[in-house]
């Protein structure tokens, strides 16, 4: 339902929400830093560090994300407000999925500096429908995946907690549809030395607010036309001291950055009036 509400109060309802679900799983909870770095910096960071890190799962990929929003904007609108709590919902895909391949529909959400992600494995047309209002089991009957052990897992205690809580999330928007497509070549690394960090770089992303779809390739404008590469590091725990010293020694500092953020405000120069809260 759609109601006007304080940004304390909506913020106290979607923080206590996933409690209730006191089993479902979280596939995701970390902190996660962003960092601009120039091909030199890129080149420079990856000879003194590349020793200590080891492919990580998708190490190689295109990721394809999907993200879903109000008419009026109101998740990314909210999100460019920089609240204590933030949430983003999408579909991912990593490199080009073929119908009844897995996809991921995720519900991102970010407290106090800590990022925690929920996401199901499903085929992209029960994606789709899942999204588009369809109840989870309807959608992954209709629509399943090829591996059986796969659809199996969909029926799973983990993954039907998971898919709950991003059907709360996703009825509490009024007539949520697609609204940004972001595609990047991603470089997925993770530490070696048991410090249990993960780094990514996204090189070349592009977005585009039209043909909102999979199918399409990296048709789109450049995120950044100076073809800066995002570098996020993720993790619970705090840096190793040989992760610091390399980005002192390559000038590395953190910064404030959302994709979907960046590509909603290049294609809307001229924000609208804040949108409404839902809760």
């Amino acid at each position: 339902m759609n109601v006007l509400a304080t940004q304390e109060e909506c913020e106290a309802q979607q923080i206590a929400q996933p409690q209730a679900l006191t089993f479902a799983k979280t596939n995701f909870e970390r902190k996660e830093t962003k960092y601009f770095l120039t091909r030199a910096q890129y080149n420079a960071l990856i000879a003194r560090i590349g020793a200590k890190l080891e492919n990580d799962e998708y190490s190689r990929s295109v990721v394809s994300s999907l993200y879903y929003d109000t008419p009026d904007r109101a998740i990314i609108n909210r999100s460019l407000e920089k609240p204590r709590y933030k949430e983003k919902l999408r579909i991912r895909m990593y490199d080009n999925a073929k119908i009844g391949e897995p996809v991921y529909v995720e519900l991102k959400k970010k407290f106090k500096g800590i990022v925690y992600k929920r996401r199901v494995a499903m085929s992209l047309p029960a994606a789709y429908a899942f999204m588009d209002g369809t109840d989870y089991h309807d959608a992954i009957g209709r629509f399943p995946l090829l591996d059986p052990e796969k659809q199996l897992e969909a029926y799973s205690f983990k993954s039907e907690q998971i898919a709950s809580e991003i059907a709360y999330t996703r009825d509490r928007y009024h007539s949520l549809r697609p609204s940004m497509m972001i595609i990047t070549n991603r470089l997925a690394l993770r530490t070696n030395d048991g410090s249990d960090v993960r780094i990514t770089f996204d090189i070349d992303p592009v977005w585009r607010d039209r043909e909102l779809g999979f199918g399409y390739g990296f048709d789109g404008n450049l995120l950044y036309p100076d073809r800066r590469i995002i570098m996020e590091v993720k993790g619970l725990k705090a840096y190793p001291l040989w992760l610091v010293q390399a980005f002192t020694e390559c000038n590395i500092f953190p910064t404030s950055s959302s994709k979907y953020g960046k590509a909603y405000q290049t294609a809307n120069p001229t924000q609208p009036p804040a949108a409404i809260q839902y809760a």
